[in-house]
């Protein structure tokens, strides 16, 4: 996980730092419920996304609805009509919905199955992309196999290694 993201119960939560009032703060991401914290060290700073967390649960059972819940598995995209297009026609040819059309070619290019890590390691950066690096991205057996990694793709430069597990 980057650096700038903490996590509890499955919530993300943001970190910043604000220079003018000396204080570390943060939202919940992935929810469209505004849940804020802040804090003065790292520590000051967990406590409180965790207590805004629980409040944030215990107030949403509190007035009898069910907690937003972030990476739930749906998500929207915007493109080209011609490309909207083009899909619809080759999930219609091999007979399957556009969104399980869609599904399959993103499990096939992320190579991510259900209960296994995805790790992304990243290499130093290319001197041709500036401010970007090589990525190799291979599943947990893959890696524990010692084998090569599965995928090369060039991504913004960010943290060293991001290690998360697929929702």
């Amino acid at each position: 996980m980057k650096n700038d993201m903490m996590e509890y119960k499955n919530y993300l939560g943001s970190v910043h730092y604000s220079d003018e009032d000396h204080v570390l703060y943060g939202k919940v991401e992935g929810i469209r419920a505004l849940v804020s914290y802040e804090g003065n060290d790292v520590s000051s700073l967990k406590r409180a996304f965790e207590e805004a967390v629980d409040d944030y649960i215990a107030t949403c059972h509190k007035e009898g609805r069910d907690p937003e819940v972030t990476f739930k598995g749906s998500f929207n995209i915007r493109i080209r009509p011609e490309i909207h297009r083009i899909i619809a026609m080759k999930a219609a040819s091999q007979g399957v919905s556009l969104n399980k059309y869609i599904a399959e070619i993103l499990d096939r290019e992320t190579a991510v199955k259900k209960d296994e890590p995805l790790f992304i390691h990243r290499h130093r950066p290319s001197k041709r992309l500036v401010g970007y690096g090589t990525f190799h991205v291979r599943s947990a057996k893959t890696k524990a196999a010692g084998k090569a990694p599965s995928k090369k793709v060039n991504f913004p430069s960010s943290g060293e290694m991001i290690k998360r597990k697929p929702q």
